[in-house]
């Protein structure tokens, strides 16, 4: 998808800033007072304001790009970022809880079968994740486990994980045999995970290659709009 980005800005580019600018001249020199279709000048003036300010566009995109850097390694920012990932329509209910599901099943389970205590285990999991709202949900959990309560419910009340992954942890944890749930849960999520990953990249290149078919049939139609209003004089 990163390529298929950088490919169509590249040929966008080319196009509104070379290939138009090509085009609309040799009608200038025809006719300097020829009034050109409304998109073909509109391609036109965009090209013209790349070319006229493309060093304080440049600048100002880079400045974008650190400012947003810096401000994602702050409390707030990474505070923002984290919620993102986890609320994004879509993508956060359908992806990134699962990665979430995932990856804390997996790290749980390891510690589990090392005889680790269960509220160590809960620590070094909290200690491991680096969203936020996922290690805060576990050291609520270290605290309702170290006053009597189940590891269950301060999970499912942070509405992060799936049900599915808190209906197992139950069982496991009624049951007693909580590191083989945990395995469970690490194997069928780590599945879905690597399904959803390549059905959404699937998604994303084929939403990305409409774009880039709906930017070039935008510059053909402003290409092509001011020969067709020629023809129609003639």
């Amino acid at each position: 998808p990163a390529l298929v980005i950088v490919v169509a800005s590249v040929v966008t580019l080319i196009l509104v800033c070379y290939f138009i600018p090509k085009i609309i001249e040799p009608l200038k020199s025809l006719n300097p007072d020829v009034e050109l279709p409304y998109l073909t000048q509109l391609v036109a003036n965009a090209g013209q304001f790349v070319l006229g300010n493309w060093f304080w566009i440049l600048l100002g995109l880079i400045l974008f790009i650190f400012a947003l850097s810096a401000f994602h390694r702050t409390p707030m920012g990474r505070y923002g970022s984290d919620w993102i990932k986890l609320h994004f329509p879509v993508v956060g209910n359908l992806l990134a809880r699962r990665i979430v599901a995932a990856r804390v099943s997996n790290t749980f389970a390891t510690l589990v079968h090392c005889g680790i205590p269960i509220i160590s285990c809960l620590r070094i999991v909290s200690q491991t994740q680096p969203n936020y709202f996922v290690a805060r949900s576990f050291q609520n959990t270290v605290r309702v486990v170290e006053e009597g309560g189940n590891l269950v419910q301060p999970l499912e009340e942070s509405k992060i994980y799936p049900p599915l992954m808190i209906d197992m942890l139950a069982i496991g944890e009624e049951s007693g045999t909580l590191d083989t749930v945990l395995d469970k849960i690490s194997q069928h999520y780590t599945d879905e995970v690597d399904a959803a990953l390549d059905v959404f990249t699937r998604l994303l290149e084929a939403c990305l290659m409409l774009v880039v078919g709906l930017i070039v049939l935008v510059v053909a139609l402003a290409a092509y709009l001011p020969y067709f209003k020629l023809q129609s004089f003639i």
